[in-house]
């Protein structure tokens, strides 16, 4: 059955490899000259095995050129990855610099942030990375005019570094910039700042942030409020800068987040408008002209939207769906999915590292599979029903495909989404019709304004809508883990419960049976593995945090400046990995006053958080403790320290200044060993040990149980 799959889906048999070997050539570092060598040298065999085979005919080593070609087509990745690696300049260099602003991306609290591409500089460090795509932020309070597409602006400020997160299951935000190709961050807040000019050559990508921002502009200026403005820019121009954090949030937790994603819904719409429009300008006939308008169209919609790799993948197979209409051949709907893999992986081989990538291709794959699958359960004859059964049926299908993915990168499932996409997804088409419509007759002040208001009450209801599945009970479960093991357990579950429906043999029951039996001992396993109890030590924003969790709580010290959506950006994967509590408590660190206290006990080892502005008693301390965590720049040095308790090991923010800091390290150089600095080493993780680590530790010798330092 595989073998038959793989015979009539050609172009798949190449991307696999393709796949894998960009993937490996992320991690091993191999010279330019081996990779070609190494390719070439596959290719070679690859020819030279089919020719020898065809004349020969050798049965027997029939499965040889298969082989060289899945290793060839490994190599070529490696290959391919290797010549289109980005590179980013990863320093704090003081510099000065000419850049164009391609668009601008939104917004934080002090600067504007934009998409730059480099013109020029004095420093040397800066030549390599001419051309190169970066990330500027500018001070909002300096700016006398904000910068628009296609200014060139003169800068001074200072690069930021790429930096992996400390927090363990942080999201990589540096990673992403890289792999999105952004080869600098450069920030400028007290430096020149000043618009020199605007750059008069073309460049396709300012031309279509441009018309981005004119058309933005259009619905702001008819009276468009500013929220249903900021959704409306996300569903049909790609664009969620202006959406709020808690619009966002409501979104993601009404499982609605794919409608504000540009994907094949958006992309279909506009297919089927496109053709509309052809068949009433006379153009059904004319296939040729009907083939290159749909092309140019879609391309030209993927670019304005940002050439996401959901929107590429659904512009590339509705315009070989087109092409296949012309040509009057019916197509194979995996080989025009391989096509689009191996399209965008050309275009970017970095696409594979985008989440993006596959959840629009495996939504696509697994509503293929299971929608008539599901849609056969029930048949009914009234329209109406027929139509809501459907819909119902393709949001399951898709869902069965993408919630291992979810979780795993999101750590979280929307209950209600089927509520949301029954709801939200038919008016979805009259928006984008009703945008599109405005965008025509914007000469018209009457049409406009009469299309827009129409266009501003849809919006309305659709926020209105989210909002209210947002607010439904229990409408998100959260702390959500999966490893990448239990993924891959998961989708083969699911593929042999396709290969039973086809062919109907026993044995794919038995390896159903067997990979479920195996997805349950796995998530026993992680069960027994998780600590009772689990202290976290880790740096916020320049702040300490110190999290302690078990079973029935999830308590945080911090700071009161420390947002909550700072918070779980940067543990919300720690919690979901140990299964913490989902409603957490935070208690300020200004609460903790007077006498340092011994806060918690963690099995046999202790804890005392000890606040900068902290009494200490005249008297030695008489309980010892493990972890003295202070807040800031102790104020007594180490030897002092030791008059006023017992302990073994002192953690420290390292969010204060830095002569400060290296004079008090210079002073304690002695005890080097016993000071824990949280910016350097990366976040404290104190487990207190489970019967499981016991029963390790007796088996198999020594095991450190009790700590673990992760960066």
């Amino acid at each position: 059955m595989i073998s038959n799959f793989f015979d009539r889906t050609p172009l798949l048999r190449f991307v696999i490899p393709l796949i894998i070997g960009i993937a490996i050539g992320e991690y091993l570092e191999i010279p330019f000259w081996s990779l070609l060598i190494v390719m070439c040298f596959f290719c070679l065999t690859f020819f030279i095995s089919i020719i020898w085979i065809r004349k020969q005919a050798h049965y027997k080593w029939r499965f040889a050129p298969g082989i060289v070609f899945v290793l060839s087509g490994i190599a070529f990745g490696m290959f391919y990855h290797h010549i289109r690696k980005p590179i980013v300049l990863n320093s704090k260099v003081k510099s000065e610099i000419v850049v164009k602003i391609i668009s601008d991306i939104g917004e934080t609290p002090k600067s504007l942030k934009f998409d730059v591409k480099l013109l020029g500089s004095h420093d040397s460090a800066f030549y390599n990375f001419l051309g190169k795509n970066g990330r500027l932020y500018l001070n909002k309070e300096r700016l006398k005019q904000k910068p628009k597409p296609g200014d060139i602006w003169l800068v001074t400020g200072q690069l930021i570094p790429f930096e992996s997160p400390r927090t363990p299951f942080m999201f990589d935000y540096s990673d992403y910039l890289k792999k999105n190709r952004i080869s600098f961050q450069f920030i400028s807040f007290t430096g020149t700042c000043q618009n020199i000019g605007t750059f008069q050559s073309f460049d396709l990508f300012v031309f279509c942030s441009k018309v981005k921002q004119q058309l933005i502009q259009l619905f702001e200026d008819y009276g468009m409020a500013q929220e249903e403005r900021a959704v409306l820019n996300a569903l049909f121009l790609g664009d969620k800068s202006e959406l709020s954090y808690d619009q966002k949030e409501q979104f993601a937790t009404a499982g609605a987040m794919h409608l504000l994603a540009v994907s094949g819904l958006h992309v279909g719409i506009i297919y089927l408008l496109v053709g509309c429009l052809l068949n009433v300008c006379g153009l059904r006939r004319k296939r040729l002209m009907r083939v290159f308008c749909v092309i140019l169209v879609l391309l030209g919609y993927a670019i304005l939207t940002g050439m996401s790799p959901s929107v590429m993948r659904a512009s590339i197979m509705f315009s070989m769906v087109e092409v296949g209409q012309c040509l009057k051949r019916r197509m194979n709907i995996f080989n025009v999915i391989s096509a689009s893999l191996l399209i965008i992986l050309l275009l970017d081989p970095l696409a594979i590292y985008s989440i993006g990538f596959w959840l629009s291709h495996v939504a696509v794959v697994s509503i293929i599979l299971f929608y008539p699958i599901i849609n056969s359960w029930f048949t009914f004859k009234f329209v109406p029903f027929k139509w809501i059964w459907s819909l119902f049926s393709v949001s399951i299908a898709a869902q069965v495909g993408t919630f291992p993915l979810g979780i795993a990168i999101f750590h979280e499932f929307p209950v209600y989404f089927i509520i949301s996409n029954l709801l939200l997804i038919p008016i979805v088409a009259p928006i984008l019709i009703l945008a599109i419509l405005s965008v025509m007759f914007q000469f018209s002040s009457f049409l406009s304004q009469m299309l827009i208001g129409c266009l501003s009450d849809l919006l309305c209801f659709l926020n209105t809508s989210v909002a209210w599945i947002d607010g439904l009970p229990n409408s998100l479960l959260s702390h959500l883990y999966l490893n990448w093991y239990q993924v891959a357990f998961i989708y083969w579950g699911l593929l042999l419960i396709v290969m039973f429906r086809e062919s109907l043999r026993i044995k794919y029951i038995r390896l159903l049976v067997m990979v479920v039996v195996l997805i349950g001992f796995s998530f026993q396993i992680n069960h027994w593995l998780k600590p009772n109890q689990l202290l976290v030590v880790a740096q916020l924003r320049g702040k300490i945090v110190v999290n302690f969790i078990n079973h029935d709580s999830n308590k945080v010290f911090i700071d009161r400046n420390i947002s909550t959506r700072n918070l779980e950006y940067h543990l919300k994967g720690l919690w979901s990995f140990y299964n913490a509590p989902v409603d957490f408590k935070m208690i300020s660190n200004d609460s903790i006053t007077g006498l340092p206290v011994v806060f918690n006990q963690l099995g046999a080892c202790s804890i005392l958080f000890v606040r900068n502005n902290v009494v200490w008693p005249s008297t030695k301390l008489s309980q010892p403790v493990n972890w003295i965590i202070f807040d800031r720049i102790p104020k007594q040095s180490m030897d002092e320290l030791g008059l006023k308790i017992d302990f073994e090991q002192v953690i420290i923010n390292g969010g204060w200044n830095e002569n400060e800091k290296n004079k008090w390290l210079k002073e304690n150089s002695d005890h080097v060993e016993k000071i824990y600095l949280i910016d350097e080493k990366g976040t404290l993780i104190i487990k207190e040990t489970t019967y499981w680590h016991k029963l390790n530790q007796i088996l198999f010798g020594n095991m450190v149980v009790l700590s673990l330092n992760l960066r």
